[in-house]
């Protein structure tokens, strides 16, 4: 009964209202239970305290750095990955009922790494799935107060400008949880709240899962390749063209000017100097030459 009404206060809030857990069956999965409620109904869920000791809640866990991931080698982010984003134990929930504003890409000279959706100050913003919080701050590159939370398959979801926080790091929150209140800090111009999907701190756009008209999940598993990583590889290109890079995302080059690095370089253009040095045949030795036209994608 203890471990029915434990892991009764793990459910999302919704489902702890409507509900009253009485009991809890194991099942082989050692990570999940089985909860029966009063209501003679059930369902499966995934015990935190077992995943507590996981390599993904371990490695790389920054609570301090927004992107925990910066320092990792080209070579380990093996790629095509498939990610089961919802299974029996867990769901998928809106992270705020708002339209679809600002989409993913280039804008204003600058990378747009997620989506932004007008919400007004104060109202619920919710974990989109099961997961633990990594970093709950004020940032001062832009996304103003934000929440990380990291879930089980490897997926960051990203929360920014928020007003205020409902969670701290270390959490361990529902889909469906409130984590956070809408706002408009850090660089914006108007309350709304801005929504990262990215894998190993690397961006991609959204909407390759998220169907923000129907407010669903396109599938319950995503497959996530090496080119919708690239800076122009948004939804709504393969849907127009079949091919999810902009052409003429497809290729874009640096001139070297003065005081210019490689690390200053791929900073700029969210690259790897690995990344540039193979792509121009060159060596992190290489002394950069004024006016030389670098490939950077």
């Amino acid at each position: 009964m203890r471990r029915a009404l434990i892991l009764f206060f793990l459910l999302p809030l919704a489902q702890r209202l409507a509900a009253q857990a009485i009991d809890t069956l194991d099942t082989r999965d050692s990570a999940v239970r089985i909860v029966l409620f009063a209501d003679r109904s059930w369902r499966y869920i995934s015990d935190p305290s077992v995943h507590a000791s996981d390599d993904i809640f371990t490695e790389y866990w920054d609570t301090v750095s927004v992107h925990s991931y910066r320092a990792l080698p080209d070579s380990v982010l093996h790629l095509p990955v498939t990610l089961t984003l919802v299974d029996s134990a867990s769901i998928f929930v809106m992270p705020c009922d708002a339209y679809l504003g600002s989409q993913y890409g280039p804008r204003h000279r600058r990378m747009h790494a997620g989506v932004d959706m007008p919400y007004p100050t104060g109202t619920p913003v919710r974990a989109a799935f099961d997961g633990q919080v990594r970093f709950a701050s004020y940032n001062s590159g832009g996304y103003g107060f934000l929440v990380v939370v990291r879930h089980l398959n490897g997926l960051e979801t990203y929360y920014g400008h928020l007003s205020r926080f409902n969670c701290s790091v270390g959490d361990w929150v529902r889909a469906g949880d409130v984590i956070a209140y809408g706002g408009s800090t850090g660089r914006s111009t108007g309350p709304h709240l801005h929504f990262e999907t990215r894998y190993m701190s690397q961006p991609f756009d959204p909407c390759w899962i998220i169907d923000f008209e129907k407010k669903q999940l396109r599938e319950e598993e995503f497959c996530l390749k090496k080119e919708y990583l690239n800076r122009g590889a948004a939804y709504r290109n393969y849907v127009k063209t079949g091919n999810p890079i902009a052409p003429e995302m497809t290729v874009a080059y640096h001139t070297v000017r003065r005081g210019d690095t490689l690390s200053g370089i791929a900073k700029k253009y969210h690259t790897s100097v690995s990344s540039l040095c193979r792509l121009n045949g060159i060596r992190e030795t290489t002394v950069l030459q004024l006016g030389k036209r670098l490939k950077v994608r």
